[in-house]
């Protein structure tokens, strides 16, 4: 319970933050071990915790790869095990987005470099560039 209230039955309800540079080296020591309890502890409640929800966290992170985003109901209905109706999953695979622009340079607009004469180019196709989806290409999410 002493230590959910941020204090310690060693040190007591004190506060050490703003004048720690001018503590003893005796009670600096005494803080760093109490600092370090408490954060073995949290760290020992977190991970109780991760592993006794593992199944739920399993099938939160499978319904994200699968849809990338849930809203509150859908996270209950995965976390109890049941299906999305309904809900599109993202495609397998790599997508495509344009790739910005090439920037314009002004005097260039033409068929010459000093900007007269000729027609202009034809309109070049599009550039893209491929994101992954962190799907392989058989549409599996990697593990």
């Amino acid at each position: 319970m002493v230590a959910q209230l941020g204090m310690s039955e060693r040190l007591g309800p004190v506060e050490y933050l703003n004048k720690y540079e001018r503590l003893s080296s005796e009670t600096r020591a005494m803080v760093e071990d109490e600092v370090k309890k408490v954060l073995e502890a949290s760290y020992a409640r977190a991970r109780a915790l991760l592993v006794s929800k593992r199944r739920e966290l399993d099938l939160l992170a499978k319904a994200l790869v699968e849809y990338e985003t849930l809203d509150r109901s859908e996270v209950e209905k995965v976390l109890r095990g049941e299906k999305l109706e309904g809900r599109i999953a993202v495609p397998p695979g790599p997508m495509t987005i344009p790739a910005p622009p090439e920037p314009v340079v002004p005097g260039l607009l033409g068929g010459g470099s000093d900007g007269a004469g000729g027609s202009p180019p034809p309109p070049a196709a599009p550039a893209t560039r491929q994101i992954s989806s962190g799907r392989g290409e058989s549409g599996d999410s990697k593990e």
